[in-house]
């Protein structure tokens, strides 16, 4: 183990801030579900023909389990027909294509026929059809409109907001994976999960625990990384990542020889540095970035290969990017009820929550 390198543990709920020098505006988010809304944006055109029935569903007040569970029981098909490019939150009014295969268009407008939980209401925008299903995690990003409320008065928080937005459109985000992934003790029953020591757990469980553990420790490296001062810089043997919606993004090892040139592409956005999401296959980074990545697996107690879990095959591993861009960034304030409204872009994966928290923004049921 190497003992001259600690990286400490860290709660969700406690992750820095880039924005640190600025101070935040407070205020709530999420009062109503249509004060969040999140549209998934495709990363490409459909075809028009094939197996697989598209579908544009828009959802109020309702997690994304329950969106599923509704459309097999009204298509009449196996779950696993159906795919998602991502999960979208619950208290919110949330648009995203979903893939049926060998779904019967004559059956969709019972979709919205269908009772609901008062509150939920579910829309079909569009259809489509395609020779492919979707590929969760493979989409073109998602846009977010959110409305801030029970903001102060005073008029320092308008020219509050603008400086951080200013600031994030130049230093975009840290890539944190926020609260909702890691809750309670997740992580923990992740790990445990994964070396065998908790079992009973059904499969689809099982793989989001593990998951989680994998969350935890991708953000326990970054929040190293960012207060050793190299968030924005390239170091030799850092893996970067292109940034690009392409379902295999390229994928480089930076060497002394080209770190100027790796350099000039990370700072134009061109290119990511990544961080490890631990598993089997994954690939550490050389260098310094990769005596911190192993100084955490030792630390953990845990070897690459030990990522791997007999009944569920799962985690292989991965990399993924440590920061990213906040796209059409917009303020709007609305002095009537003296609210406050954001509008961004996130490449997949992306958090909206990370940004929220760099302006200060709590969730409505904090307390």
């Amino acid at each position: 183990m190497n003992s001259s390198i600690i990286i400490p543990d860290i709660s969700p709920y406690e992750l820095p801030r880039i924005c640190a020098d600025l101070p935040v505006i407070g205020g709530r988010y999420k009062t109503r579900p249509e004060d969040f809304r999140v549209d998934e944006l495709p990363h490409t055109t459909w075809s028009g023909t094939g197996d697989y029935l598209y579908l544009q569903v828009e959802k109020r007040k309702m997690g994304t389990p329950a969106l599923l569970q509704h459309l097999q029981s009204v298509l009449q098909v196996p779950f696993r027909s159906i795919r998602i490019a991502g999960r979208k939150d619950q208290r919110a009014v949330t648009s995203q294509w979903i893939s049926v295969r060998d779904g019967e268009i004559s059956k969709v407008k019972k979709v919205e026929e269908k009772s609901l939980r008062p509150g939920q209401s579910i829309k079909i925008l569009d259809t489509d059809r395609h020779h492919s299903p979707m590929t969760f995690g493979v989409h073109g990003g998602n846009r977010f409109h959110i409305i801030i409320r029970k903001l102060s008065s005073s008029p320092q928080v308008w020219q509050k907001a603008q400086m951080i937005a200013e600031a994030l459109k130049n230093t975009g985000i840290p890539n944190y994976f926020g609260e909702q992934r890691l809750r309670g003790d997740y992580a923990a029953l992740g790990k445990e999960i994964l070396l065998d020591v908790y079992e009973g757990v059904p499969a689809t469980q099982a793989r989001f625990l593990m998951s989680s553990y994998q969350a935890q420790l991708f953000n326990r490296c970054l929040v190293y990384r960012i207060e050793q001062g190299y968030w924005n810089t390239v170091l030799e043997g850092d893996w970067l990542r292109e940034l690009t919606v392409e379902q295999t993004p390229r994928m480089v090892q930076c060497t002394q020889l080209h770190l100027e040139r790796w350099q000039q592409e990370y700072d134009e956005l061109a290119y990511l540095i990544t961080g490890p999401m631990f598993g089997k296959s994954v690939s550490l980074a050389r260098g310094l970035p990769g005596c911190w990545e192993q100084a955490l697996l030792d630390q953990e107690e845990i070897a690459l290969g030990e990522f791997y879990n007999k009944e569920f095959g799962f985690p292989r591993g991965s990399r993924r990017s440590i920061r990213l861009p906040v796209i059409d960034l917009a303020l709007t304030k609305d002095s009537d009820d003296n609210s406050l409204h954001l509008d961004f872009t996130l490449p997949p994966g992306g958090y909206a929550t990370i940004v929220l928290r760099e302006f200060g923004v709590t969730h409505a049921t904090t307390t």
